[in-house]
């Protein structure tokens, strides 16, 4: 019976040791409120307070490759990503935006779609464009 135990545990670490991949769907999915931002490598805490003003400003909502998001003063934005789950690579496509509502806005707009890669899981995830530009989102807000 032991040498069974040992077996079936040692296939069980095998099976779940061999995918390493993340689970898109678990993580790209709901909506998100997008909490803070690094562009150019500095925050701004005008603009944070600017971002955590509303829960109905800045959010994205993604759903299979698409995503639809808000920014501020009724600004929508709607677009389609695509990552990879081993590399975390990531490439975002947003819809032109004829007016930006405020400087953050733009910002927002252009980490999304700059979009390297991204870290993190369906909590909280971070969207970069590099080191020094990324957006932090918060699915619990």
């Amino acid at each position: 019976m032991r040498t069974r135990g040992l077996i079936f545990a040692a296939l069980l670490m095998a099976v779940c040791s061999c995918n390493k991949n993340d689970d898109l769907d678990e993580i790209f999915s709901g909506r998100f409120k997008i909490t803070s931002y690094r562009y150019n490598g500095t925050f701004e805490n005008g603009k944070l307070t600017e971002l955590n003003k509303s829960r109905d400003n800045y959010w994205i909502f993604f759903s299979g490759g698409t995503l639809n998001g808000m920014l501020t003063n009724g600004v929508v934005f709607n677009g389609t990503w695509q990552a990879d789950p081993e590399s975390r690579d990531m490439k975002v496509r947003v819809s032109d935006i004829a007016t930006y509502p405020s400087e953050l806005s733009r910002y927002v707009i252009n980490i999304l779609r700059n979009a390297t890669s991204y870290s993190g899981d369906h909590n909280v995830l971070r969207i970069y464009q590099d080191k020094n530009n990324y957006i932090d989102l918060d699915s619990g807000i």
